[in-house]
């Protein structure tokens, strides 16, 4: 078969391939760097049958020079969301849904639902982000009268004016449990009868 042939001549070959190998490593030209630290190689594992061989002198470890790349200093950038002069009255980690066209539901993202009040106008809107990207899904002003009301045990439905045109926009938020989803009410009920 050739696979013997092909393993006798890659045994034959080996101690000669090794101390190539070794000799290239000692001869190839170390990269220069203005910062290095030097590392032990423990050499473990099968002891080398051929002690005499060009390149083992005897010790077990071998220092080699390991470069360090200098590091950049990135600058920190400030992001503003707009949320800046605002005071959160109320979040929860929720899903939120939007009634489409067709009226069906349509999912728009998990994130956290914050109530943010603005205290110099007196005002408070809903704003969600979802998790992870921070995408914007959510902004929403509570108006006076703002139709809020739970449909389930855990869903809270609520209907506010969109950005563009005078169109109402009807969302669904589906909390963790009951208790959470009437908390978010009684929150949301509270701006939009003292917001005037």
């Amino acid at each position: 078969m050739s696979f013997g042939v092909a393993a006798t001549t890659t045994g034959a070959n080996t101690s000669k391939s090794s101390s190539s190998f070794e000799e290239m490593l000692k001869t190839s030209a170390k990269p220069s760097v203005s910062r290095s630290f030097k590392t032990a190689e423990k050499v473990t594992g099968e002891e080398d049958d051929d002690e005499n061989t060009a390149g083992s002198d005897g010790e077990e470890n071998a220092e080699t020079e390991v470069p360090i790349e200098k590091k950049v200093d990135i600058p920190v950038i400030e992001v503003k969301t707009g949320e800046e002069d605002e005071s959160n009255v109320f979040h929860l980690r929720c899903k939120l849904f939007r009634m489409d066209d067709t009226n069906n539901w349509k999912e728009r993202g998990v994130g956290n639902l914050k109530l943010n009040c603005d205290e110099t106008t007196a005002t408070a809107r809903l704003v969600m982000r979802a998790e992870g990207v921070l995408r914007l899904i959510l902004n929403v002003r509570v108006i006076p009268g703002m139709p809020c009301q739970i449909v389930q045990e855990k869903y809270v439905q609520f209907a506010c004016p969109e950005d563009v045109g005078d169109r109402f926009a009807r969302f669904l938020v589906k909390t963790a449990n009951a208790n959470a989803a009437v908390k978010l009410l009684e929150h949301i009920r509270a701006f939009s009868e003292t917001s005037s």
